[in-house]
């Protein structure tokens, strides 16, 4: 051995193993880290489409309820699609009527109808989910036979 090797060797250098098992791991560590995410986008993306076809839901039901359900004779189901920029957005709306409405009086009960309204919304393109929401409208029957 060449005079020095031992103390080189004993000193503060690291050997070759030490430093192959500090880059496994470190690299456990990155690839758990892009995978942590990697799926914290992907959560991000499918909030980001359950807010939309919320929202999409909503504004169908407002519309509904402005027009007081005057052009449908329940039942009766309708699709259709968003405009831009939410074009990639389909939606089908069922109108089922459901009897007397109970919380009036009978003599106000009987010039009411109940509906349910039924909204689904999903992207036609991306992620295959489908947001339903249901909603109970009371009409008066001369404005849901128009």
């Amino acid at each position: 051995m060449p005079p020095g090797f031992a103390r080189r060797r004993g000193g503060k250098a690291f050997t070759l193993i030490e430093v192959l098992v500090t880059l496994v791991i470190v690299s456990v560590g990155l690839v758990a880290i892009l995978r942590a995410y990697q799926i914290a986008v992907s959560a991000l993306e499918q909030t980001r489409e359950t807010l939309r076809a919320t929202m999409l839901i909503d504004q169908i039901l407002a519309e509904r309820e402005i027009g007081a359900l005057e052009k449908a004779e329940a039942p009766v189901t309708t699709t259709g699609r968003f405009a831009s920029p939410y074009d990639d957005y389909v939606w089908e709306q069922k109108v089922v009527e459901v009897g007397l409405v109970p919380a009036l009086p009978p003599e106000v009960a009987k010039r009411c109808r109940r509906y349910e309204v039924e909204v689904s919304v999903w992207k036609e393109r991306g992620l295959a989910r489908r947001l339903t929401a249901n909603s109970m409208m009371a009409v008066p029957q001369d404005s849901a036979s128009k």
